[in-house]
């Protein structure tokens, strides 16, 4: 082999070594444990909070920051399916403070969470506080709910 083959071959063996290394970053930044239960949670639950503030400001309540409503969030993908990873099939369970301590409500979302670690929420129920699309305020004008279905972000990596 000549120095010119040589130097070609590992001039060669480089490239396909910064390729390989390249690739497995790019790979490692793209897999389903940047998707876990408790980053879900941990971004669903304040902008549950931020939202029903502005329901009920909309609905004609004094206006109240969303980070005075304690609220909870348990999620789970349901049966043998783990609890990370982008997917369709994310269910949870918000809990929070209504008026008072001991005074709790619930409601329940579908997830489509993306690889990305953007999510919408859909609501399955109680449809008095996220199942109507639209609610009357109390001047009796319609808006459209913000607890019906919303969208999030959270950092993924």
């Amino acid at each position: 082999m000549s120095r010119i083959e040589q130097l070609q071959a590992t001039a060669r063996r480089g490239v396909l070594a910064a390729l390989i290394t390249t690739l497995a970053v790019v790979v490692s930044g793209c897999g389903s444990a940047a998707i876990t239960r408790s980053r879900v949670e941990a971004a669903i639950a304040p902008t549950f909070s931020n939202l029903y503030a502005l329901q009920r400001y909309q609905l004609g309540y004094p206006k109240v920051s969303g980070s005075k409503i304690p609220s909870k969030a348990s999620c789970d993908r349901g049966g043998s399916v783990p609890a990370e990873g982008a997917g369709n099939n994310w269910l949870c369970t918000i809990v929070w403070q209504v008026a008072g301590p001991g005074t709790q409500a619930t409601a329940v979302y579908s997830l489509t969470v993306q690889p990305d670690g953007c999510y919408s929420a859909d609501a399955d129920s109680p449809p008095a506080i996220n199942g109507k699309q639209t609610m009357v305020a109390f001047d009796g004008t319609s808006f459209l709910n913000p607890l019906w279905r919303f969208d999030g972000c959270f950092n993924n990596t």
